[in-house]
């Protein structure tokens, strides 16, 4: 497909975008997609590419597809302290998130405005909640748009020590099987608004300090598990909707090149069309066929930015994942990433030379 074979698609497609989305984004990679560490670690990212992401979360092997529609802007920032990590992320757009957990470490993420509409682990996320991946498990979730959240990464062995010695818990078996926690509501806040005041003052500490202050952190953090109102724990598994969209999934993901139909989907879980709909709404917020396309557009998305790609057309990638129709699929792309796959290709390649 070539430039000219685009341009006609987005004038027959009514692109609210135009030819200022292609500018935009190479402005954008240009100037903003710029990761930057300072001397002391710390490190803050500015993308239009959500990709950009999993270079946070290299040690979990994450993967991070979009789910909603448009153009991307997000933020990350990390800040260490001493064996502790605290994250922030910004996502103007719906991201799933996967990743394994096998950092020696826990993580985790107080539940505060748009969080709420996010879905983790397959259960709608509720406010005053924090959630929690400990380790050797699976981050599964799947983020509201416009979402922000704060995290906080430690050391497995400090924590479980720091539990067993100032608390007098086990924090394996307290933890077991356990997804998210209900602190009070004032452990909850003096852990939001700790968090805040790291990532936006970024505090210059000595030793001394950074002990403190991560000391301080996990203070927080046990306190709130230790005194909990409620522990949810993964009882996902025996719910029959989810069983159902985590075996559809599975079947998808495994043929994706194939595009399987609704027919075939339903045969195979054994599962009517209407019980599959009401599975990925409730687990993924859309259509079984929508959430095949969006995977399938990710996955394009992927091959044409991958370096060891071989394809000499955007052609014959879509084709070869399953996109007959050029045409129909331009507009796809365009309409789930705000660009042509033309684009993400050039950018994509320019970015390799430069490298």
């Amino acid at each position: 497909m070539d430039d000219k074979s685009e341009n006609r698609i987005i004038g027959s497609i009514g692109n609210p975008y135009q030819r200022v989305s292609l500018v935009q984004s190479e402005l954008n990679f240009r100037q903003n997609q710029q990761l930057r560490a300072s001397s002391n670690g710390r490190r803050r990212l500015r993308t239009t590419d959500f990709e950009e992401f999993e270079s946070f979360y290299s040690a979990w092997d994450a993967v991070f597809r979009q789910m909603s529609c448009g153009p991307f802007e997000g933020s990350i920032a990390d800040v260490r302290i001493g064996q502790m990590r605290v994250l922030h992320e910004t996502a103007n757009q719906s991201l799933q998130i996967r990743a394994a957990m096998t950092a020696p470490g826990y993580l985790f993420t107080p539940v505060a405005g748009p969080m709420q509409q996010a879905i983790w682990r397959g259960r709608s996320l509720t406010a005053g909640k924090v959630n929690l991946v400990g380790p050797n498990t699976q981050i599964d979730h799947l983020s509201a748009s416009d979402a922000e959240y704060f995290s906080i990464f430690v050391n497995r062995d400090l924590l479980e020590e720091s539990a067993a010695v100032r608390f007098g818990v086990d924090l394996p078996d307290y933890l077991k099987s356990c997804i998210s926690i209900t602190p009070r509501h004032g452990q909850f806040q003096s852990t939001i608004d700790t968090l805040k005041t790291i990532v936006m003052n970024e505090p210059q500490l000595d030793n001394n300090g950074e002990a403190e202050l991560e000391d301080e952190l996990i203070g927080l953090l046990l306190g709130g598990v230790v005194a909990a109102d409620e522990k949810l724990e993964d009882l996902s598994p025996l719910h029959r909707r989810t069983r159902i969209a985590r075996r559809a999934e599975e079947y998808m993901l495994a043929h994706l090149e194939k595009s399987p139909t609704m027919l075939e989907l339903c045969r195979e879980l054994d599962v009517s069309e209407r019980g599959l709909q009401y599975a990925f709404r409730e687990r993924f917020g859309i259509s079984p066929k929508r959430y095949l396309k969006t995977q399938r557009l990710n996955l394009v998305r992927r091959e044409l930015k991958s370096a060891g790609a071989d394809w000499t057309t955007v052609r014959a990638l879509a084709k070869k994942l399953g996109f007959t129709h050029p045409g129909e699929f331009a507009a796809d792309y365009l309409r789930q990433f705000g660009e042509l796959p033309s684009a993400t290709r050039r950018r994509s390649d320019s970015h390799k030379s430069e490298s």
